[in-house]
């Protein structure tokens, strides 16, 4: 009897094994949820700790006085950033992200505590992989801060503002931080030792009491298209030697009340302040060159909208090709300068036809060629006397034109010094061979009559 229990016992195993191998049946997986604050539980934690990995948690307006512990992937939504304010009441983390892939957005986090020693911020970080997005950070130690091996996050679109540090961490890599709005804390980003691989690109970093941006000991980091304006200092960056280096700066707007870059002591590798050309570094609000020349040693005639001088740190952090107005604003107004000349020239810039930046002051040389002289210049046919070097203030489009005469020869004729009026352009005298005979012929025989005389 036992036998035939077990025998039907197997036999069932083996035909379930052999309907799961042809039907391919497979546990059913549970469509995501999404669940609302207050409407199914009254606080955001309750929310989270009832959701499972993939759920939504929606935050209705309103204010909510909690500390919120992520140690999921879900994502974290608010009706309107305006209206659903997360309060951390001054006692921990306001939000506090444990788990990789979270997304929060549409937020006002605020009033993270404070303690000796302890940076608390609207949002913590203490995974990978995470969106923050579109939230107001206010009024904690730090807006976000990204504990060691936070890497591959992204920080965009967000208003950050009124805290020690806006964004903060070290050992962070590969974080992008894009278009925020940073404004009026004590330090807007702050950069700790052996973070690498990040963008910064495209903030708005306005008005702190401190740096605007601060690196230390940090390497392969890119800061491009961002505004780094009204700080008490711009970017301040702090060597070590064997752990700054590969870090780029271009098409920022520096433009800040004290210092513009403020280098820390110790060996690196200089920093990178330009994207080469003709891409273009940064634009400074106390670069003080012109712009009437291009290429990529600018020594061509015509403006291009880098200065022809670079703009120097240090001796060894330069950038090349600093803007002549901040990146991505229109191109200022520009008119064409247009130089000829006559024969038996050529002018410094080149005859042809540039395009110079309204105001600038071009100036132009000329310079003949053998058997001619500079006679004077006209500029838009007027007779604007002979000066050489000329120059044009390009208030307008104008034409300058180059005149020159040919130089007048003597001919020695029998002793005498005879000068030949109305000379070729190709310095030849064949016209006046007869006229020179004739002379000759004449001096000669006269300076023979008189000799018989005496």
């Amino acid at each position: 009897m036992l036998k035939r229990i077990v025998s039907g016992i197997i036999l069932t195993l083996v035909l379930m094994g052999i309907f799961v191998l042809t039907f391919n049946i497979q546990p059913a997986k549970a469509t995501p949820a999404t669940i609302i604050v207050p409407d199914d539980y009254p606080t955001i934690q309750e929310a989270v700790n009832a959701a499972s990995p993939g759920d939504t948690v929606f935050v209705r307006n309103g204010t909510y006085y909690e500390n919120v512990v992520v140690n999921k992937t879900i994502s974290l939504f608010g009706q309107d950033a305006e209206s659903t304010i997360l309060d951390g009441n001054a006692t921990s983390d306001c939000v506090n992200i444990a788990a990789d892939y979270v997304k929060i957005s549409g937020f006002t986090i605020r009033n993270g505590g404070s303690r000796p020693y302890t940076a608390y911020a609207s949002i913590r970080l203490f995974s990978s992989r995470n969106i923050i997005l579109k939230n107001i950070l206010i009024g904690s130690w730090c807006g976000v801060y990204m504990e060691h091996y936070s890497d591959y996050n992204l920080i965009a679109n967000n208003t950050i503002m009124e805290n020690l540090n806006g964004i903060s961490g070290e050992m962070w890599h590969n974080t992008k931080i894009i278009s925020n709005t940073i404004k009026n804390n004590l330090m807007g980003i702050w950069i700790g030792p052996y973070s690498q691989n990040n963008i910064i690109s495209f903030n708005n970093i306005t008005g702190h009491w401190s740096e605007g941006i601060m690196m230390m000991q940090s390497s392969n980091n890119t800061f491009e298209g961002n505004n780094v304006i009204d700080n008490n200092q711009g970017i301040t960056i702090g060597f070590q030697k064997g752990f700054s280096s590969g870090n780029k700066f271009f098409h920022n707007t520096i433009a800040n009340r004290g210092k513009q870059v403020e280098l820390g002591q110790g060996e690196s590798e200089p920093i990178i302040w330009d994207n080469g050309y003709p891409s273009g570094g940064n634009y400074w609000s106390d670069y003080t060159g012109v712009d009437v020349k291009s290429g990529p040693a600018q020594d061509l005639p015509g403006s291009d909208g880098i200065g022809d001088t670079p703009y120097i740190i240090d001796a060894n952090n330069i950038d090349r090709y600093p803007l002549m107005n901040p990146f991505g604003t229109p191109p200022p107004q520009s008119y064409t300068l247009r130089i000829t000349a006559t024969v038996g020239k050529t002018t410094t810039p080149a005859p042809g036809t540039y395009s110079y930046t309204v105001n600038s002051s071009v100036q132009v040389t000329a310079i003949p060629e053998a058997g001619y002289s500079f006679d004077h210049w006209e500029l838009d046919s007027i007779n604007t006397g002979s000066t050489n070097t000329y120059t044009v203030l390009m208030s307008q489009n104008h034409t300058l034109k180059a005149i020159f005469s040919n130089v007048k020869p003597s001919v020695p004729v029998g002793g005498y010094s005879i000068p030949i009026q109305g000379q070729t352009t190709d310095n030849t005298v064949a016209p006046y061979i007869i006229l020179t005979t004739i002379l000759a012929i004449t001096l000669t025989a006269t300076k023979r009559k008189t000799k018989r005389a005496k």
